[in-house]
């Protein structure tokens, strides 16, 4: 399978905390390449502390949301679905020293699988928003490059839709949360 690599976001350093919006590239998506860098305080982040970095991860196609999860999420995910832990880089704790994590947001059970992956889009109908926290506890800068990688010739007949929903759990007794009918369940995190 023919496949491109894309830089929808090529290291930049958002100036304030806040959510961005990018659009993403048109051709049937396999999945996104996250890495988020960090700029060492006087200790180095841990990998919680720089997973929470990353506070808000949305692809929006037609403006409703294919994903949404948080950083964190998006690790667990990574642990579980894709059968790999993401480690931090650069393990060291020099003061502005660059550390790095790499996620992936899967659009299919399978990376660079041509049944299952988001279809063609036009320009501007799917896009990407993340909201970033740049300085906290461990790291005083961050620095965000997201890659998509296009599948040129897929056919998809399918793809992954992920979501997260919460709720506060009763002191006592069980918990019921209502699930979102009318979609397959690849599974449940």
């Amino acid at each position: 399978m023919e496949f491109r690599r894309t830089a929808v976001v090529a290291d930049t350093t958002p100036a304030a905390d806040g959510s961005f919006t990018e659009d993403l590239p048109v051709k049937p998506l396999s999945h996104l390449i996250i890495t988020l860098k960090a700029v060492n305080a006087s200790v180095k982040a841990t990998t919680a502390q720089l997973l929470g970095a990353l506070e808000n991860i949305e692809i929006l196609r037609f403006g409703a949301a294919v994903a949404a999860y948080s950083a964190a999420d998006l690790y667990a995910l990574n642990c579980i679905m894709l059968g790999h832990e993401p480690w931090q880089e650069n393990v060291i704790d020099t003061d502005n020293a660059v550390r790095m994590i790499t996620l992936i947001v899967p659009f299919g059970r399978r990376l660079f699988d041509p049944t299952e992956c988001l279809p063609e889009t036009l320009r501007g109908e799917l896009t990407f928003r993340y909201t970033v926290d740049i300085a906290d506890t461990g790291y005083d800068g961050l620095i965000m490059q997201v890659e998509a990688v296009e599948l040129l010739n897929a056919n998809p007949q399918s793809h992954l839709k992920m979501v997260t929903m919460t709720m506060t759990p009763s002191a006592t007794g069980n918990n019921d949360l209502v699930l979102p009918v009318g979609n397959k369940y690849a599974g449940i995190l």
